[in-house]
């Protein structure tokens, strides 16, 4: 019995799979890095608030650690700053998607974050600050697939490309990040470049305020670079040279759906899109607006490619030649677009998109948009349109980024005692009901008008009335007092009657109190 005992002890002190630890710093372990070196994989590094002056490297001794780190609290109270005496935390020793990056704020480096032939996960990160002479301010991949979700990845530099992130034989997946104020000097792709990589995917970002000395003030993809490009907003990038917003070069061929490209300035040639040098975009439900050039092409501008466009808005875009459209050479096919001044091909229209409130980025296009049910059901790629609304609804394709279909969003501060803008869009003369919940169901119920979100019992139900003849109901909603900054306050709208055949829950929306 006595030998049997044993046996079993030992099977299960060998075998047995240890349980994952959790390493608290500096409790348990003075900095990220001992933290690190005492981890095992499956482990968790928690980080206390704190500014820890060090660089971090998640491979000591060439061998990959599988665990995460993560912040306590946040990144607006934990801080990762590397002197500038190297990258702030680097992967280079072959880390895969279970080595986690979470919640700090990662700065004063040679590049914030340095993944080399190694995929983490780079989640919800401010990376800001850092500065190189070489390729990738904020990120740099090479050889890598790295999940990159949630970060702010502002004010960072570098001297030859990829102010934002740089992608080097790298197919990332680049997710919901803010990417804004990079610049990159010598090559171009202030906010994001890629290079010889073959399939990143650029998806539901906003990319804006970045600076390009050259080429892409906003993605500059180059030499074979075919990102999926889908759902971002792409606005107020510049570029000294070609391509204010997308630059696209030496056989790129980026496929562009669902942007809304806007505000964007090339001092030379491509306000909006610059596409050059046998690339071959292909361009699909983006709404391309008010652009600008020095010299061509305010909205898109094509040389020796086979760029083509369709279901497409490019609208109110400027340049001395070509305001909307400028082709060098070649003759890209351009059909069931909205192109200002007109342009010849199949389903081709010229007339004012009618935008909700462009001005303000509002792009959503209104009930009597020559644009809603224009487009061609063929060419498109995305069963939703660049906010997750169904796409195609109501018989036929829209143009540009926006499919009409009943939708909730807001524009302004929620602050306690102040007010912000609330918007429904919906078909005309409808009634709308808006209701606020008390949370979120995750999943969602299953209801005869689309899926609620809101947790029952409902905190609060308004009547608005009918939804006006543009189709676009416009509330000033005054913030309570008691309104508590860091709630969240869930919102849901009922365009219709309960009972009505033909009524439709909007998405979620969320708002933050500040």
């Amino acid at each position: 019995m006595l030998e049997r005992m044993l046996t079993v002890a030992v099977f299960l002190f060998f075998f047995w799979p240890a349980q994952a630890a959790t390493i608290f710093v500096p409790d348990n372990q003075p900095t990220l890095q001992d933290a690190i070196n005492a981890a095992v994989d499956g482990d968790t590094v928690i980080v206390r608030p704190g500014t820890y002056l060090e660089t971090v490297n998640f491979g000591p001794s060439g061998v990959p650690k599988a665990i995460k780190v993560k912040s306590e609290r946040g990144p607006a109270v934990t801080t990762i700053d590397g002197g500038q005496s190297d990258h702030v935390v680097s992967f280079i020793s072959g880390e895969g998607l279970n080595s986690v990056l979470e919640g700090f704020t990662v700065t004063n480096g040679k590049s914030g974050i340095y993944c080399r032939s190694s995929s983490p996960s780079i989640i919800k990160n401010i990376i800001t600050g850092n500065k190189t002479f070489f390729d990738g301010g904020g990120i740099v991949c090479i050889y890598s697939n790295a999940n990159i979700v949630g970060n702010i990845i502002s004010g960072n530099e570098a001297y030859y490309s990829g102010g934002g992130i740089d992608c080097h034989s790298a197919s990332p997946s680049i997710v919901h990040n803010f990417i804004s104020a990079n610049r990159a000097f010598e090559y171009g792709g202030g906010g994001i470049y890629c290079y010889a990589s073959a399939s990143p995917i650029i998806f539901d970002n906003i990319i804006t305020g970045n600076v390009a000395d050259d080429y892409g003030g906003g993605v500059y993809c180059r030499d074979g670079s075919s990102p999926g490009i889908i759902n971002n907003i792409i606005a107020r990038n510049k570029a000294s040279y070609i391509g204010g917003g997308i630059c696209c070069r030496e056989g790129s061929s980026p496929s562009i759906t669902n942007n809304k490209v806007s505000e964007n300035f090339s001092d030379s040639f491509g306000g909006g899109i610059a596409c050059r040098d046998t690339s071959s975009p292909r361009i699909s439900n983006t709404t391309i607006y008010r652009n600008r050039a020095s010299t061509r092409g305010g909205g898109i501008y094509t040389y020796k490619g086979s760029t083509s466009l369709t279901n497409t808005i490019c609208y109110d875009n400027s340049s001395p030649s070509g305001s909307e459209i400028y082709v060098e050479s070649g003759d890209p096919p351009v059909s069931y677009c909205n192109v200002k001044g007109g342009w010849p091909g199949l389903g081709n229209i010229d007339a004012d998109p009618l935008f909700a409130n462009p001005l303000y980025g509002d792009f959503h296009i209104t009930w009597n948009s020559p644009c809603r049910n224009s487009g061609n059901d063929s060419y498109v790629t995305m069963l939703t349109d660049f906010e997750g609304d169904p796409r195609i609804h109501d018989g036929r394709v829209d143009m540009g980024a926006d499919e009409f279909y009943p939708h909730l969003y807001s524009f302004g501060d929620v602050v306690p005692g102040g007010s912000f803008s609330l918007r429904i869009i919906g078909t005309p003369s409808t009634p709308a009901i808006l209701a606020l919940g008390s949370g979120v169901q995750d999943p969602p119920s299953s209801t005869l008008y689309g899926d609620l979100y809101l947790q029952l019992p409902l905190l609060q139900t308004i009547f608005l009335g009918p939804i006006p003849p543009e189709g676009l109901r416009h509330l000033t909603v005054s913030v309570p007092s008691s309104w508590i900054p860091g709630e969240e306050k869930p919102m849901q709208a009922l365009c219709g009657l309960l009972g009505s055949p033909g009524s439709v829950l909007t998405n979620l929306l969320v708002l933050t109190v500040q």
